[in-house]
């Protein structure tokens, strides 16, 4: 307890291995503001939007979903309604919901790849600020923050 705030709920996950266990309430509050910003501009969006979501999702309505698709202003825009009762449906690939994601990233690299010349990620530089970050974040919140990064 911080302040007389609790700084996580308990949550049962779908995944331990990959995901919390505890639900920082901060990010709440921060994913929040987020799709409250979002909300505002989704008129504005005009490249290609795909969106995927499973019509009994247990952590995201799948109204908000038909929501964004009405407003989002592009005219390349698609909606999937997956059947499911889990929010995991891209890590599962419930109904082929990776397929779905290749086919867009494929479609939009298309009109780039004449384009764009080759770039060389530096994967050991990532890895190592993203075992920084969670270091930082074990420090400050604790041995609660799940591992979930690899690399050298």
């Amino acid at each position: 307890m911080q302040d007389g705030v609790k700084p996580f709920l308990p949550r049962e996950s779908e995944h331990p291995d990959v995901d919390y266990r505890n639900m920082p309430v901060r990010s709440l509050v921060e994913l929040r503001k987020a799709a409250d910003g979002l909300e505002r501009c989704l008129a504005g969006v005009q490249c290609p939007v795909t969106i995927i979501q499973g019509v009994d999702d247990p952590i995201v309505d799948p109204s908000s979903a038909r929501f964004i698709h009405e407003r989002v202003g592009s005219m390349q825009k698609s909606l999937h309604m997956v059947p499911s009762l889990r929010h995991s449906i891209l890590q599962e690939d419930i109904a082929g919901t990776q397929s779905l994601v290749i086919s867009l990233v494929n479609s939009l690299a298309k009109p780039m790849a004449a384009q764009a010349e080759p770039v060389q990620a530096n994967l050991s530089f990532l890895a190592s600020t993203l075992k920084g970050l969670r270091a930082a974040m074990q420090r400050r919140y604790g041995k609660n923050v799940r591992a979930g990064i690899s690399g050298p």
